[in-house]
């Protein structure tokens, strides 16, 4: 069996210094005929002196190694971080919502803050109950501001829109919520309590909507909720006024959504029923209830949940008219 074997100035290759041998075997058969120091890996002779080298350069490049992937794995979990916060501030999304200091409108704005919405709250004069709501509203997370305004003031509306677009950067839903009654057979309605209802319940619909869609055109997104009501479907013996402005509402609602379908801003209304609010609490509810299927008045969180599906999870509905009534209308 012939061997090469150099224990002096052993052949250098691939950096170690080494000696081929034709068979390995043989010193592992005759380990006392191997010289000192030397190791068999295969084909090959190692020296100690190269084999203590060969570890020390294995070890640094395994810690290079680490501290490379160290590196990237902080690289990539900051990044992480930026798209996150990135995509939390585009997700952050505006509703203004009137008459939003009770009732209905409260309720709406509580479920829009629920669903991540900061809140801008319309009121016209009660400053502690529209406070509290404020508070209310920053209690879940949200930003929330109220700003007191006559909706049936025109300039009035422009420049509360204009403040609230000035605190907030975007206005993504708009609820036209505010509305008042005064009730009366018709033959004895004062021109004052009929223009006081229209102003109120209708035009205010156009006074902010108006500014509104202009933000809305350049974001070509946007949702509006106008609150009609059962009675500007079917009438009301004595709401002749009431009736009139909820049904121009349906017709505003209806023509909105075809003007505004192609800008991706949709226009819908909610016709709530009998609800219980301020607006039902000299009424007798006990009689009211027995003519509806659900045999019960509304809350206003019913007409708050039905906002909240149209603001957030309604993409492919425009143009509708949402009965929220136990049934009332069937």
């Amino acid at each position: 069996m012939s061997i090469k074997l150099f224990e002096k100035g052993l052949i250098k290759q691939k950096k170690f210094k080494i000696a081929k041998i034709n068979s390995p075997e043989f010193y592992r058969q005759h380990p006392d005929l191997a010289p000192r120091n030397i190791y068999l890996q295969e084909d090959r002779v190692i020296t100690r002196k190269d084999m203590d080298k060969a570890i020390r350069r294995l070890d640094m490049i395994y810690k290079i190694e680490d501290f490379v992937h160290n590196i990237q794995s902080k690289i990539s979990l900051f990044f992480k971080k930026i798209t996150n916060r990135s995509k939390k501030k585009k997700k952050k999304k505006t509703a203004l919502v009137t008459g939003a200091s009770r009732g209905i409108g409260k309720a709406c704005a509580i479920e829009l803050a629920k669903a991540g919405y900061d809140v801008a709250v319309s009121y016209a004069g009660n400053e502690e109950a529209a406070n509290k709501t404020v508070a209310e509203l920053k209690d879940l997370g949200v930003s929330a501001k109220a700003y007191k305004f006559d909706v049936s003031d025109k300039d009035a509306c422009a420049k509360a829109v204009e403040e609230v677009l000035s605190d907030f950067g975007k206005l993504d839903v708009l609820v036209n919520n505010a509305g008042i009654t005064r009730d009366g057979l018709f033959m004895r309605m004062s021109a004052d309590n009929w223009e006081a209802v229209i102003n109120t319940n209708l035009n205010s619909a156009f006074y902010m909507t108006s500014p509104v869609i202009k933000t809305m055109i350049k974001q070509r997104s946007g949702c509006i909720i106008n609150m009609s009501s059962i009675v500007g479907v079917m009438g009301n013996a004595g709401q002749a006024n009431y009736s009139a402005a909820k049904a121009g509402l349906i017709g505003f609602t209806k023509s909105l959504a075809k003007e505004l379908g192609s800008r991706n801003i949709r226009v819908n209304a909610i016709a709530p029923g009998f609800i219980q609010t301020d607006m039902t609490k000299d009424l007798d509810t006990e009689k009211i209830a027995e003519h509806i299927p659900l045999k019960r008045l509304g809350q206003p969180e019913d007409i708050a949940k039905t906002v909240k599906f149209l603001a957030e999870d309604a993409p492919y509905i425009t143009g509708q008219v949402i009965g929220v009534d136990g049934g009332l209308v069937v």
